[in-house]
């Protein structure tokens, strides 16, 4: 992807004209002691794109030059490089939590299912309380650098192995792995009271940046595979 697509992507006027922001997160093996949730099996990359809404998305599928270059390009990693079709999950708001400034690469995705028993409100009612505490907690503070919630949309698709889709990511930036290690039990102890243990699932990645604003704080390390 690194090589061929995202170079060619970013060569055709209306994916610069309509994405704002491109990142790849390269999932990451060995620090599995900070996961919430269990992880998901064969994944290896989460590909973000920000391209500001569904009115946007729809232009740049509809575009002659993304048609003829990228889409067959598409085509053939979806039937020649990947595991079957690549799941998709759209975001319709994106609420920063916090920050401090001091944000690496590392950056984990917990994708959230809330249980069948929770409504949506109660879900979105029990995460803003979670974000919340995330916020003031002092030991919370000294174990990640950032923190955002990607709320997903009411109406939106999913496709590969999950048969639903997610109802919120939860982005974090570790700055400590050690206290955030620690803090785990009490962090899975509260998601168990709205999350579907079955169907949340938790992705550490090294994130590279590729394009666009690198984050809803402005840029995030220096570091952050800006190229």
């Amino acid at each position: 992807m690194e090589d061929v697509h995202i170079p060619m992507g970013l060569s055709i006027p209306a994916v610069a004209r309509e994405m704002q922001r491109y990142t790849l997160n390269h999932v990451e093996g060995s620090p599995v002691a900070i996961a919430i949730h269990p992880p998901i099996d064969r994944l290896s990359t989460i590909v973000e794109h920000v391209c500001g809404g569904w009115e946007g998305l729809t232009r740049l599928g509809q575009d002659p030059d993304f048609q003829e270059k990228l889409l067959p390009d598409e085509q053939y990693m979806s039937t020649h490089l990947m595991d079957g079709q690549a799941e998709f999950v759209a975001i319709d708001e994106e609420q920063p939590i916090f920050t401090s400034g001091d944000v690496g690469t590392l950056r984990v995705f917990d994708l959230l299912r809330r249980s069948a028993s929770v409504s949506r409100e109660q879900f979105l009612r029990q995460l803003e309380a979670e974000g919340a505490w995330a916020k003031t907690d002092d030991r919370y503070r000294a174990a990640v650098g950032q923190r955002v919630h990607s709320i997903v949309g009411e109406g939106t698709a999913s496709y590969g192995e999950a048969a639903e889709p997610f109802d919120a990511v939860v982005e974090t930036w570790p700055a400590d792995l050690h206290r955030l290690e620690d803090l785990v039990d009490e962090l899975r102890s509260r998601r168990s009271a709205y999350c579907d243990p079955a169907g949340s699932f938790t992705v550490v990645t090294e994130e590279r940046w590729f394009y666009g604003e690198v984050g809803p704080f402005g840029p995030r390390a220096e570091s952050a595979g800006r190229s």
